[in-house]
């Protein structure tokens, strides 16, 4: 299984973007998968972080006008197997 953000991790990265609120929510996201070195993030950290709902849609938008090399993979929620969860990470050679 692959490695994923811890929670302090993600308390780092949260105090981190507050310090900069000019940012769009494609720079947030962004700046937070770049700070992740290769781990994977979750879609609801991203979108904790961004303030957006629409990560699918910022990360697609990352992809195509900014060029950003941006995996993703999808897992079963061992909880509930009808629900799919979306994890995005920048890979370390990119």
């Amino acid at each position: 299984m692959a490695k994923e953000l811890s929670a302090r991790r993600f308390e780092n990265l949260l105090t981190h973007i507050k310090k900069h609120p000019m940012k769009s929510q494609c720079d947030v996201i962004h700046d937070a998968l770049k700070s992740a070195d290769g781990e994977w993030v979750s879609m609801p950290h991203l979108a904790a972080l961004s303030e957006s709902l629409n990560v699918h849609s910022r990360v697609d938008e990352l992809r195509h006008k900014r060029g950003a090399i941006i995996e993703n993979k999808k897992e079963r929620d061992e909880c509930n197997r009808r629900r799919n969860l979306s994890f995005y990470r920048i890979p370390q050679n990119a």
